[in-house]
C-alpha cells in the first residue's frame, strides 16, 4: 500500500473515515492476510465474522491487497449470511516473516 487511503475530497466524513483507518491499517491488513492464509481462502463475509469487522473495512482492505498483488479472487464461491454467492479470496503472494512485520 502506498500509504494513501482513497477519499472523496469534498466530503468531511470521508476524511474522518480515512483518518480512522490510517491508525489501524497494519492491524487490519495483517489480520485479514493471516486469516485468508490460515483458512486457505475466505470470503469477505467470513472475514467480517471471524475478525469482527465491518463489511466496509474488510472489503476495502481486500481491494487494496488485491491491487497490490497479495490476494486474488478464485473461481470458488460460497454462500454468505444473506444467502448470496461470494468470491473466495486466496493468497497470491506469500509474505516472508520479516515482510509481515513491516506490513
Amino acid at each position: 500500500m502506498n500509504g494513501t487511503i482513497p477519499t472523496q475530497e469534498h466530503i468531511d466524513t470521508s476524511h474522518d473515515s480515512r483518518d480512522a483507518l490510517k491508525k489501524k491499517r497494519s492491524k487490519y491488513r495483517l489480520s485479514i492476510y493471516e486469516y485468508i492464509e490460515a483458512t486457505k481462502g475466505a470470503t469477505c463475509d467470513e472475514i467480517e465474522v471471524a475478525l469482527c469487522i465491518r463489511h466496509q473495512t474488510a472489503s476495502c482492505f481486500i481491494r487494496f491487497m488485491t491491487q497490490e498483488g497479495l490476494l486474488e479472487a478464485t473461481a470458488e464461491r460460497r454462500i454468505t449470511r444473506s444467502g448470496r454467492n461470494a468470491i473466495v479470496w486466496k493468497i497470491r503472494k506469500k509474505l516472508q516473516e520479516e515482510q509481515m512485520r513491516l506490513f
